[in-house]
């Protein structure tokens, strides 16, 4: 899978928080198992 750039059209990017720095700041409360990835959008 490739990593999915957003586009200068699509919602506020600052509002995401990177997925990376969220997990591992967490990783004294959890226990990953298994990383997802989005294939596609549908948006109607």
């Amino acid at each position: 899978f490739h990593r999915i750039k957003i586009s200068e059209h699509s919602e506020a990017p600052l509002a995401y928080k990177n997925i990376e720095d969220v997990i591992s700041s967490e990783l004294d409360l959890i226990e990953p198992i298994i990383k997802l990835y989005p294939i596609g959008v549908l948006k109607g």
